[in-house]
């Protein structure tokens, strides 16, 4: 698994989901208790961030104990599970934990891009550096609950699979623009 190439693979895909959209359409909600496509986007941004913070701290600590790569890492079941989860078209649905929530706010599209765009050079430079870790050995903890520990692989994985599912349900609702 190149987590390098999976993130920079999502790079242009925000541009792509509000490509020739206004502010209106992209703080459109489709209905009551549901997510604009700029809300999708802010909260892949906040969610990212913190991620790129806890991967960080997993490298530092990995390279602080020695903890050397020693072959291809491979998630093991559980975590397997938990990234496959998150992937589109999803069946489990959670209820975004408060700091991973959108802000409240009305989202501009250079904002929006520019974040996108930070935060996953920030995410493609963790996977290079953390190629000589032993990404299995090292656990982060999640930014949603300290009660969470995944390996640095996983920890990887998560922001890919996470963006590929919101970036999904922006699709949808840039679908139901077309149809109001």
């Amino acid at each position: 698994m190149n987590c390098e190439a999976d993130i920079r693979a999502l790079l242009p895909r925000a541009s792509e989901v509000i490509a020739e959209l206004s502010a209106e359409q992209i703080n459109w909600r489709p209905a009551e208790g549901s997510w604009s496509i700029g809300e999708c986007l802010g909260h892949l941004n906040t969610v990212n961030q913190l991620y790129a913070g806890a991967i960080q701290r997993g490298i530092t600590e990995a390279r602080q104990r020695g903890w050397k790569a020693t072959g291809q890492p491979k998630l093991g079941l559980l975590e397997r599970w938990f990234v496959e989860t998150l992937e589109p078209p999803y069946k489990l649905k959670f209820k975004a934990p408060s700091k991973f929530r959108p802000p409240a706010t009305v989202f501009d599209r250079d904002s929006l891009l520019a974040e996108w765009t930070s935060t996953h050079e920030r995410l493609a430079e963790l996977a290079r550096e953390a190629r000589d870790v032993d990404m299995k050995r090292v656990k982060v903890v999640s930014p949603a609950t300290p009660l969470l520990k995944v390996s640095l692989l996983c920890a990887l994985m998560i922001p890919s699979a996470h963006d590929r599912r919101h970036l999904w349900q922006a699709g949808l609702v840039r679908e139901r623009l077309s149809t109001r």
